[in-house]
């Protein structure tokens, strides 16, 4: 018995032509959305530029995050998984990291509700592609997942 996702629910639901071209673009536009988060912050950037009074752990990020290792790898992270959401290639584990660096700039930069809308509206979207398939419309995903030996659940997780 095949196991539907919730992606293949939403697409059955729905004209499948345009709510493919719908969601890649959605994953597309978040993908450069954080590739350029991440290019932005690559020159001489310290979590203090961005940090808020009004930030919800901000003594804890100034003594602990600000410059360490993470500081350094939060960038990169950013680039490189974005480059993953653009190719559509390991779309399920580049929203869960890029899921948990922005629940961390948005607790940064929290100012008010209104101010940090954006950064909320790409967790809902990050979420939205946890729910599987949607790396297989224009993208690696498809051709990872059907050249591997096995499909069992490591393959299902990374390219599923």
């Amino acid at each position: 018995m095949q196991r539907r996702t919730l992606f293949g629910i939403f697409s059955h639901a729905t004209d499948e032509v345009w709510f493919s071209v719908f969601f890649v673009t959605l994953r597309v536009f978040i993908g450069f959305s954080a590739f350029f988060y991440g290019v932005e912050r690559l020159s001489d950037w310290s979590v203090i530029n961005d940090l808020s009074i009004n930030a919800f752990f901000s003594s804890w990020f100034e003594q602990v995050f600000a410059f360490s290792i993470f500081e350094t790898l939060l960038p990169w992270m950013m680039i490189i998984f974005g480059i993953c959401l653009i190719l559509g290639m390991l779309v399920r584990p580049a929203s869960i990291i890029l899921l948990i660096c922005y629940f961390l700039i948005y607790a940064w930069t929290f100012i008010s509700f209104a101010s940090s809308f954006n950064f909320l509206l790409v967790i809902v979207c990050l979420m939205l592609f946890l729910s599987g398939g949607s790396g297989h419309i224009v993208g690696l995903d498809y051709f990872l997942y059907s050249y591997a030996r096995e499909h069992n659940w490591v393959t299902k997780f990374l390219v599923g």
